[in-house]
């Protein structure tokens, strides 16, 4: 009968994490070469509507890069005075802008600012792992399966504003995780600046990502984790 010691304890820690970035890094190239064959397909699968949109105002927003067209961005789809108002087009500048900056088609830079965007949302997520007292391991296993899922395969490359406003509403939830914990004037700063842009690019995806903020915030005042009455105050904050 073999007894664990710490030294194999710690060197089959080692071999599980090890097997887990290799998993890691065989999905990124499994993800990117994939999604990489879509990239040059024309704006005509699922919400092609949609999708069109995004790109015909990230196009009109490439005339002219000055921020404050964002404010009064123009559609041009129902008529004077060719303005659609429903969101604020930080993803149609951005495409806009690498747009202008590469010479890339509208087309494929809308694809490659979404993909981006989608990869992006990894680093929030390892924040947010960490602060809950997970470690590589389980980020590694969370990253591969959102990049190997095919439902997020498919809507990571679609020409829409969805993944910035997850990227964002991600980062607005690991820097309100860290603000209730430690109460860091950055993280507060953080979550504020990401919790607006999140809510003003699509408004509807930000709720779920506020609620788990303050559920988090009031069960660590309830669990004693952090004293109750900074846990309700810093969770009031937003």
């Amino acid at each position: 009968m073999q007894v664990a010691t710490p030294q194999t304890a710690s060197s089959d820690a080692s071999r599980s994490a090890a097997a887990e970035g290799i998993a890691l890094i065989v999905a990124v190239c499994i993800y990117t070469a994939t999604a990489s064959m879509h990239l040059f397909q024309p704006l005509l699968d699922a919400h092609a509507f949609r999708q069109c949109q995004t790109a015909v105002t990230a196009e009109y927003l490439a005339q002219d890069l000055s921020p404050w067209r964002m404010f009064v961005y123009e559609t041009p789809l129902l008529g004077a005075p060719w303005r659609i108002p429903m969101e604020f087009p930080l993803f149609q500048w951005i495409v806009a802008l690498l747009h202008r900056a590469t010479g890339a088609e509208i087309d494929l830079a809308g694809r490659v600012t979404a993909m981006l965007f989608h990869l992006a949302c990894l680093w929030p997520a390892w924040s947010i792992t960490r602060s809950l007292g997970g470690g590589f391991r389980e980020w590694a296993v969370f990253a591969t399966l959102m990049l190997l899922a095919p439902v997020y395969h498919h809507w990571s490359r679609n020409y829409r504003i969805e993944n910035t406003a997850v990227c964002l509403a991600l980062g607005f939830l690991a820097a309100a995780i860290a603000w209730v914990q430690n109460g860091r004037a950055w993280a507060l700063a953080l979550g504020t600046m990401t919790a607006v842009l999140a809510a003003v690019v699509k408004v509807t995806t930000f709720p779920p990502f506020a609620g788990a903020a303050v559920c988090y915030g009031l069960w660590l005042g309830l669990s004693g984790s952090v004293p109750r009455r900074a846990a309700i105050v810093r969770t009031a904050w937003y």
